[in-house]
């Protein structure tokens, strides 16, 4: 029982970790590197959240993506 409680704990410490960290970024404003093809301009994502999107999402090839922190 003491093993459940650890990872119970554990696992709220990193949610609340990860949610301090990231409450920071709040209030900032969209970067718009390559929005125009990949959010504005693109029908799936206009119609927000279905499961042909989904499926369009994790298999998207047609153009490279942008990585400029990389």
């Amino acid at each position: 029982m003491k093993r459940t409680n650890n990872k119970f704990i554990i696992t709220v410490l990193l949610i609340a970790v990860t949610l301090i960290v990231y409450s920071q970024v709040w209030n900032h404003e969209f970067i718009l590197l390559d929005s125009d093809f990949y959010i504005y301009d693109n029908p799936r994502v206009q119609k927000g959240l279905t499961a042909d999107g989904l499926g369009w999402a994790f298999s998207f090839n047609e153009t490279s993506y942008l990585h400029p922190l990389t």
